[in-house]
C-alpha cells in the first residue's frame, strides 16, 4: 500500500554526520562517573550493614574487603560489558543518544570492547591531558586512539548501516617522522624522571627516623617525579601506537 509506513529505520543520520565528538562524550563520561561512584557506595553500605550486623568487627572487615572486590569488578567490567551489550554503550552514552559500532555498523564484540577500554585507560593516563582521547576533537571521524585500534565508532543511536570511508582520519593528516620523534622524546623524559624519582625515593629512607623533614621532602619529590615519569611513558606508548595507524608514509 502506498500510504503504509515502513518499520525499517531511516538511515538519514548516515547521510549527514553520525559521529559524536569530544564534549558530548565528556558529558557521557561524567554521567558514568556519577554511576560508578554511587553504585559501589550503595553496595558497600549494604555489605557493611549485613556482615557487620551478623559478625561484628570481623564482619565489617569482610564487608570492606568484599566492597573493594566489587568496586574493582564494576570499575573494570562496566565499560566493556555495557559497550558490547544491546545498549551498545555505557549508561552515560545511552542517555545521550550515543552508541558504539564497528565499521560494518554492528554491535562490537566483547573482545573489541576490552581492547578499546584498555587503550582508553592508557590514552587517558598519558601526560598531555589524555592525548589518546583529545585527538577525538581533531579527527574527522571523531575517533580516539582506542577507537582506531579497536576499529570502533561512536555515533548517534539513529545511525544504521556501515561507516562510509569519506574524509581523512586524524592519522592520515600526521607525519610519521614527527610522531616518532615525539614518542622517543617522551620515552627519554620518562626514563630520566623515573631514574631521579627512584633515586630520591631510595635516598629518603636514609633520613627516616633521623630527619623527618628531609625524609618527607625527598619522598614527596620522588613520588612526584615518578608520577611525571608514568605520564611521559604513557604518552610515549600512545604516540608509538599512533605510528602504526599513520597512512602517509614518509620517504
Amino acid at each position: 500500500m502506498d500510504n503504509e509506513i515502513s518499520s525499517v529505520p531511516n538511515n538519514t543520520e548516515s547521510d549527514v554526520f553520525p559521529f559524536k565528538g569530544f564534549w558530548i562524550r565528556v558529558l557521557a563520561a561524567f554521567i558514568d562517573y556519577i554511576f560508578l561512584f554511587f553504585v559501589p557506595l550503595i553496595i558497600m553500605i549494604i555489605l557493611l550493614i549485613f556482615f557487620g550486623g551478623i559478625l561484628g568487627d570481623i564482619g565489617y572487615l569482610i564487608g570492606t574487603l568484599l566492597s573493594i572486590i566489587s568496586w574493582i569488578a564494576i570499575s573494570l567490567g562496566y565499560k566493556p560489558v555495557m559497550e558490547s551489550s544491546s545498549f551498545q554503550g555505557t549508561f552515560g552514552k545511552y542517555f545521550l543518544g550515543i552508541k558504539i559500532i564497528n565499521r560494518d555498523g554492528h554491535r562490537i564484540t566483547l573482545k573489541a570492547a576490552i581492547i578499546r577500554y584498555l587503550l582508553f585507560v592508557i590514552g587517558s593516563g598519558s601526560h598531555v591531558l589524555g592525548l589518546g582521547s583529545i585527538i577525538i576533537g581533531f579527527d574527522e571521524r571523531k575517533q580516539g586512539v582506542h577507537d582506531m585500534v579497536a576499529d570502533t565508532y561512536v555515533v548517534s543511536k539513529y545511525h544504521y548501516g556501515p561507516i562510509k570511508k569519506e574524509g581523512k582520519s586524524f592519522f592520515e593528516k600526521l607525519n610519521k617522522k614527527y610522531v616518532s620523534i615525539g614518542s622517543v622524546l617522551s620515552l627519554i623524559f620518562g626514563l630520566v624522571f623515573a631514574f631521579y624519582g627512584i633515586s630520591m625515593t631510595l635516598e629518603s629512607f636514609e633520613y627516616l627516623g633521623d630527619d623527618i623533614e628531609k625524609f618527607a621532602y625527598l619522598i614527596n619529590m620522588g613520588m612526584t617525579l615518578l608520577s611525571q615519569s608514568i605520564g611521559f611513558l604513557l604518552t610515549s606508548l600512545v604516540l608509538f601506537i599512533m605510528i602504526f595507524f599513520i597512512k602517509n608514509e614518509t620517504k
